[in-house]
């Protein structure tokens, strides 16, 4: 998942500790007969650590209009793993940097219901700030 293309600086533990997760996460071979739910918070958590690696390797976080496909070539294969279980495109918002906190952001899926609730109701979210399971 992580590529090593032209213009990518190397491949550093982190990196291979990510790619080590996202091949075996089930999102590099299709999905695993997981419970939807259970699944959509995996492939979360591996977004989640895409975009901590993007901010890593280039200083910033995507922007909004980038978006997740920002990930898509030098962190991730195609566009298949930004969406969730039930095929839903995954949600990002990027925090602004404030005084007193960090960049930040948070991703998370519409759920089973397909209404984006916000990262509320049966919305599955992780934040940039949050412990992978």
């Amino acid at each position: 998942m992580i590529a090593n293309k032209p213009g990518y600086h190397g491949v550093g533990w982190a990196h291979g500790i990510a790619a080590t997760l996202l091949l075996s996460s089930g999102v590099a071979c299709g999905r695993l007969n997981h419970p939807p739910e259970e699944q959509t918070q995996k492939d979360l958590e591996l977004l989640r650590t895409a975009l901590l690696i993007y901010r890593k390797d280039r200083g910033h976080l995507p922007s909004d209009p980038e978006g997740l496909s920002a990930l898509v070539g030098p962190y991730l294969d195609d566009e298949y793993a930004l969406n969730d279980a039930w095929e839903h495109r995954a949600v990002y918002r990027r925090i602004e940097a404030t005084a007193k906190t960090a960049e930040a952001f948070i991703v998370y899926s519409i759920g089973k219901n397909g209404i984006d609730e916000g990262g509320r109701g049966d919305d599955i979210v992780v934040r940039s700030d949050s412990v992978p399971r």
